[in-house]
């Protein structure tokens, strides 16, 4: 259920996530915001109701379809982080 809680999160403070410009704002925000949303439990509990079906066996398998994907991306951060530095 904490998964479940952490995605209702994101999903409430998405549109605020999505006009960040800047890292240390992330952390900022996801600090406060979740704490705020305390305060609004109808609100919480309708978005973590939106999640429910998320278990792990279906994390998974999206683990698995989009492992490829994944670790294509990080391979060409890393590639580009060493060159960097």
């Amino acid at each position: 259920m904490v998964f479940q809680a952490a995605l209702a999160v994101v999903d409430t403070i998405e549109a605020e996530l999505l006009k960040l410009t800047d890292f240390s704002d992330l952390y900022v925000m996801l600090d406060t915001r979740p704490k705020e949303l305390i305060d609004t439990p109808e609100k919480m509990i309708k978005a973590i109701n939106k999640y429910k079906k998320v278990r792990l066996p279906y994390i998974n398998k999206l683990r698995e379809k989009n492992r490829i994907i994944i670790l294509e991306d990080q391979k060409s951060v890393w590639h580009d982080n060493c060159r960097a530095g």
